[in-house]
């Protein structure tokens, strides 16, 4: 660090930046890049703006792993228009001055096969463990909200079925009781009708017999009303019941 500050008094030196941070705005951000950091990143103190970044390439590097990393940021870093320069030991700090201000190729690196992280098997299944762990939750969770549902449904269904019988039945019982009562008060009707014509009084057309001329005379003079008392005639006599 020291080294590199004495190269480049003029610019600030950030370590272990995160690569997504370094090539954010000119690249779309993905998972894999998440899990880079790049050694040092010069700015530029006027600006803000990254001038390159260095990586110093210790024996990490040489292994597989690490050359599929490397290969990795280079291809990043390219496609970011941005200068990646590696450095095996710190000494060469001294001369990056130099290549800084040497053009920069920003052709794409073969190392294309390297592009996305390679899991282990262990991370692989433990990822696969937990997926079919999250989509047996799901799918119980799903059958219950289902089963909610359609429990819901089939009580609302049954407590409108039982709320409409009921209904039929107190409309049905609410009819029988007012043609009861509309019977009743028919009869109650007639019934009086039947007592009003009874108590009225009516005349009925009667035989009389004739009575003596003794009953009949009035004053002991015969006339004609004396004449017809003393024979048999029909007369309306009032009859009660």
């Amino acid at each position: 660090m020291l080294l590199l500050r004495e190269a480049l008094p003029d610019y600030e030196i950030n370590p272990h930046m995160r690569l997504a941070n370094v090539v954010k705005g000119k690249l779309a951000y993905t998972r894999a890049m998440g899990q880079y950091e790049l050694d040092f990143v010069v700015l530029d103190p006027a600006t803000g703006e990254v001038v390159c970044a260095i990586e110093l390439d210790d024996s990490t590097h040489d292994t597989d792993d690490g050359r599929r990393r490397d290969a990795n940021k280079n291809r990043w870093m390219a496609q970011a228009r941005i200068k990646l320069i590696r450095i095996r030991m710190p000494a060469e700090a001294t001369t990056i001055r130099e290549r800084l201000n040497q053009p920069a190729d920003f052709s794409i690196p073969e190392e294309i096969t390297y592009l996305f992280e390679k899991k282990p098997s262990a991370s692989r299944s433990a990822e696969s463990f937990q997926k079919a762990i999250l989509s047996i939750i799901f799918f119980v969770l799903l059958a219950w909200g289902l089963t909610a549902v359609i429990k819901s449904m089939t009580n609302s269904f049954v407590n409108k079925a039982a709320a409409t019988q009921q209904r039929l039945v107190q409309q049905n019982a609410a009819r029988l009781a007012e043609a009861n009562l509309q019977k009743q008060q028919d009869m109650e009707q007639a019934e009086a009708r039947r007592r009003v014509a009874a108590e009225q009084p009516h005349y009925e057309r009667v035989l009389v017999k004739g009575k003596s001329a003794r009953e009949c005379s009035i004053g002991n003079v015969i006339d004609n009303a004396s004449i017809l008392c003393m024979k048999d005639h029909f007369e309306m006599v009032l009859v009660k019941q």
